[in-house]
């Protein structure tokens, strides 16, 4: 009895210690594919709010999905101008906050703490996309939101 007290517990022991070794493999090549996407399309999102910034729509949208570059210089100046612009000012600096960041989805999605001029606490949520004829991503949506305390 006490033999197969001692192999239940040997066996638990080996089965939860290859379970963590399969949890632990798996996250490193989530963090890598975390890093590789933000080295790649990170410069991206900082031309996109430079542009914003300099209120420059054509530059601003240039990085857009097909699906998205239809949008004019007057929503750009309603949405980005009148409304964004008004409220929060220039952003001053970002960074990214990659628990709230989703890449394993259709649509990516990297979330940023913004400090602007006249909000130091803005949460940034840039959603990617892929045209039909690209296997690169494109900006799909940026959304600007006063933090609400997450």
């Amino acid at each position: 009895m006490k033999n197969a007290i001692r192999i239940c517990i040997i066996l638990v022991f080996l089965v939860s210690i290859g379970a963590g070794l399969v949890i632990c493999s798996q996250d490193k090549p989530a963090v890598e594919k975390t890093q590789s996407f933000i080295e790649q399309y990170g410069p991206v999102v900082d031309e996109a709010l430079n542009a914003y910034n300099n209120e420059d729509c054509k530059n601003f949208y240039k990085n857009f999905s097909k699906q998205r570059q239809g949008l004019t210089e007057e929503v750009f100046k309603a949405i980005w101008i009148d409304m964004y612009k008004r409220d929060f000012g220039n952003l001053i600096s970002k960074k990214l906050i990659p628990e709230k960041c989703d890449l394993n989805t259709v649509c990516p999605l990297l979330v940023y703490r913004g400090k602007f001029d006249k909000n130091p606490d803005v949460i940034i949520k840039v959603t990617f996309a892929k045209d039909d004829d690209s296997p690169d991503y494109k900006l799909f949506y940026i959304r600007l939101d006063a933090d609400l305390g997450w």
